[in-house]
């Protein structure tokens, strides 16, 4: 026989809606931003965010799986288009064949010098009516 469940009282419902619609008012606005300027998700302009903020633009793609905490296959998945978009560039590692990088190209840093003010004024927004 199934165990019945152990609901949440009142207090914690209301923590876990108030949570729901926060998170999701604070990924909904960026990302209907960053689709109608950029064509991107939010996930993609992320995934670029971080490429950018190295040194020199470049991560393994062990290296970017591990920071965006998602699998290697979801991350080949997430790269393919912004790669076919000319944003990443994909190669093999010389200093480890075993390695492929991952490398914001030109046409990706201009994307997000490009995207950057209109998401930071939403973000700010978002985070100002709250």
């Amino acid at each position: 026989m199934p165990a019945t469940p152990r609901w949440l009282d009142a207090e914690e419902r209301r923590a876990r809606l108030a949570y729901g619609g926060f998170s999701t008012q604070l990924s909904d606005h960026p990302s209907r931003q960053l689709r109608r300027d950029a064509g991107l998700t939010h996930a993609d302009c992320t995934l670029l965010a971080h490429l950018s903020s190295v040194p020199d633009q470049t991560l393994t793609m062990s290296e970017l799986a591990e920071r965006l905490r998602i699998t290697r296959s979801r991350l080949t998945h997430a790269v393919t288009p912004l790669q076919q978009a000319g944003y990443v560039d994909r190669r093999d590692d010389p200093a480890n064949r075993r390695n492929q990088l991952a490398a914001l190209t030109e046409g990706g840093r201009q994307l997000l010098e490009r995207v950057a003010p209109g998401h930071v004024e939403t973000v700010r927004q978002g985070s100002s009516t709250r």
